[in-house]
């Protein structure tokens, strides 16, 4: 049976002999156990029985990944370095789903929690197999202002009330995998290992109906056949839920261009709008994206800086119009209308020259090169490509290489600008 190392014996040793690299034996079954060996000063740890019974696995952990459809996921960096990062460039709240958690039976780790909440200073909600009300405190103390159940609500749909009535419904979220099964959306479970995910027997707008009147204070509504493929977001399926929720509402799923989110919030009139290969990717840069929805009129928040030591001045005053105090007391949303460009650069937001410009085109041919994968092979030579595997492609990324190398050493440009359409088009189905 194994019961948890014994940290106190390790902690003790580590201060008997500093300084000689040491391993511990025995006991560890779980990410804690190991993120409390770490701490106690152990090297390393030798593990047997949790691996064989696969209470967890050894795949390197606190990578941000990101998939289509659910699927073929790819790392696309490191979660501290790109909380980071979204914080900088004026992201108003941040997402963590550990996707294989509830697949693989255990928790998202405290521990790379506490890690994001050192570096940014906007609020941040985790997911991942968060089964008990234990489980959400451990979370929310190392630093998560909000936790996400998905799976583990669907088996024990109780747990939303419990959570709530523990924590209060503002910082317990509800994510839903949603797609088309039959004649209506079908909510499924374990999305996050293919091999495991299910569809449940219940259907989306019911559950969402559900789990509000239990208790949870916003949903996320992953809408899944639009995951990843940059096309737009489901809004048939966000206005529908949008009648019936009576909670923040967030969209997830198909964001590759701004307008995308000027149209899921006008034209589905949801609350909040989660989106992630069109920023791991710097498709779309979020000061950029929200000066251009402040122009399409939608309200969204523009981040300023409020002391007068933070450097130059725009010389705008903003009108008051409410403050708002949230749950934990550390943060304020100051509702404000500007009298003019809030930075002084002349922007709508301090934020707005972090990111690089959008790159429109790429958004177009990602979709492009998506659609054509999912067609017939018979009838598409992308799909042809994906069906032979990776080597293929790589195959014909390399001609294409040789053919735009030949093409500048021979100095014939219009060769060139063709040669290279091939090559960069060839490498985005590689990347795909």
């Amino acid at each position: 049976m194994l019961s948890g190392p014994n940290t106190d014996l390790y902690a003790d040793l580590a201060k008997s002999v500093p300084g000689m690299a040491w391993q511990a034996s025995g006991g560890v079954s779980s990410l804690e156990d190991l993120s409390a060996l770490k701490a106690a000063g152990a090297n390393g740890a030798i593990i047997g029985k949790a691996l064989y019974e696969k209470k967890f696995t050894l795949e390197e952990d606190g990578r941000v990944v990101k998939g289509v459809r659910f699927r073929n996921h790819a790392d696309v960096g490191d979660i501290v370095d790109l909380a980071a990062r979204y914080a900088r460039e004026g992201a108003d709240e941040l997402v963590f789903y550990d996707i294989s958690a509830s697949p693989d039976g255990r928790s998202v780790d405290p521990e790379w929690v506490r890690r994001v909440a050192e570096v940014i200073d906007i609020p941040f909600c985790v997911a991942g197999g968060i089964r008990s009300v234990d489980d959400a405190r451990a979370r929310l103390f190392a630093g998560a202002d909000k936790v996400s159940v998905n799976s583990p609500a669907l088996a024990d749909p109780s747990l939303v009330d419990r959570l709530a009535a523990e924590f209060g419904r503002q910082c317990i979220v509800v994510g839903v995998d949603s797609r088309m099964s039959g004649n209506g959306w079908r909510v499924h479970s374990n999305t996050g290992d293919p091999g495991k995910t299910r569809t449940e027997n219940r259907l989306t707008m019911a559950w969402i109906a559900e789990v509000t009147d239990r208790g949870a204070g916003e949903i996320v509504l992953n809408c899944m056949d639009e995951d990843g493929v940059r096309q737009g977001y489901d809004i048939g399926q966000l206005a529908t839920a949008r009648e019936i929720c009576p909670v923040p509402l967030i969209a997830s799923g198909g964001a590759g261009a701004p307008e995308h989110f000027r149209d899921v919030f006008a034209e589905a009139r949801v609350d909040g709008a989660l989106a992630a290969s069109v920023f791991h990717k710097q498709v779309i840069g979020i000061g950029a994206l929200k000066a251009y929805l402040a122009g399409e009129g939608i309200e969204v928040l523009m981040l300023g800086y409020m002391n007068a030591d933070a450097g130059e001045t725009s010389g705008h005053t903003l009108t008051l119009e409410s403050l708002s105090i949230d749950c934990d007391k550390d943060t304020i949303l100051v509702r404000a209308i500007p009298t003019g460009p809030v930075c002084h650069t002349g922007t709508d937001t301090c934020f707005a020259g972090d990111s690089p410009p959008a790159l429109g085109f790429l958004t177009e041919l990602e979709g492009v090169i998506a659609a054509r994968r999912a067609a017939d092979p018979s009838d598409s030579d992308v799909a042809r490509l994906h069906a032979a595997g990776i080597s293929k492609i790589a195959q014909k990324v390399g001609e294409e290489g040789v053919e735009t190398a030949l093409a500048a050493v021979t100095e014939d440009d219009v060769s060139l600008t063709s040669e290279a359409a091939d090559l960069l088009f060839h490498l985005m189905v590689a990347l795909q």
